[in-house]
């Protein structure tokens, strides 16, 4: 199983109990490692802006945010849009120094090939 599919299956569980603090801890576990943890925060914090107000929060989304971090986004089957690209882009822009190269390089030429530092 891969490490996406672990945090999908993990989210299927928190959003029975709809714990976004727990919610929060898992995605910050998950994405940390690669952009750190202010950035994994930011990318939390905008997800709850975005898609986590309201009854039922896209905790979808935030698993597709994770699985483009992680380098586990699957075109085919996960959507994100342009708003939720830039929204990466700004926060791993401003994070860029304290990250790690190889890990830069990997996200920002993903969002490249997205369109996403037009």
């Amino acid at each position: 199983m891969r490490p996406s599919d672990h945090f999908f299956t993990e989210l299927d569980r928190i959003a029975k109990r709809a714990d976004l603090s727990e919610a929060e801890r898992a995605f910050v576990r998950m994405t940390a490692p690669v952009v750190g943890e202010d950035a994994a925060e930011e990318l939390f914090r905008s997800w709850i802006d975005r898609y986590g107000s309201g009854q039922a929060p896209s905790y979808e989304r935030l698993g597709y945010i994770a699985a483009f971090i992680i380098g586990e986004y699957d075109d085919a089957t996960m959507k994100l849009g342009d708003e939720d690209w830039e929204t990466i882009r700004d926060i791993v822009s401003a994070e860029a120094e304290s990250m790690n190269l190889d890990e830069l390089t990997r996200l920002m030429g993903e969002l490249v090939s997205r369109g996403a530092l037009d």
